[in-house]
């Protein structure tokens, strides 16, 4: 087993070596557009998840409690006011087109 353990390193060894020196590139070198855009859409994906946390937390199917009723209002409503916001309707329609999905 050790013989062929060797001869399979020295081999990955020199494969390895051949394609680092005659085929890997230079990686392109980034300005600062790259960070900028990364730092738009972690903005973007904090609001995202602010909202599902809230639709999550506020569906009374995945989590009920009873002893948190003054928390679940405020989540609610304060999930109904962001939906409201967005979509500049109603909220029994809101929650009629979740429901349906």
């Amino acid at each position: 087993m050790y013989p062929i353990g060797c001869i399979s390193a020295m081999v990955n060894y020199w494969i390895d070596k051949f394609l680092f020196l005659r085929f890997h590139r230079k990686p392109p070198q980034y300005d600062h557009k790259l960070s900028s855009k990364a730092k738009d859409l972690l903005k973007f994906s904090i609001f995202i998840h602010i909202i599902s946390f809230l639709m999550v937390y506020a569906n009374q199917l995945i989590m009920f409690y009873d002893h948190h009723a003054e928390i679940y209002e405020v989540i609610t409503h304060a999930y109904d006011d962001i939906l409201e916001f967005l979509f500049k309707k109603d909220n029994e329609t809101l929650k009629e087109e979740f429901l349906e999905l």
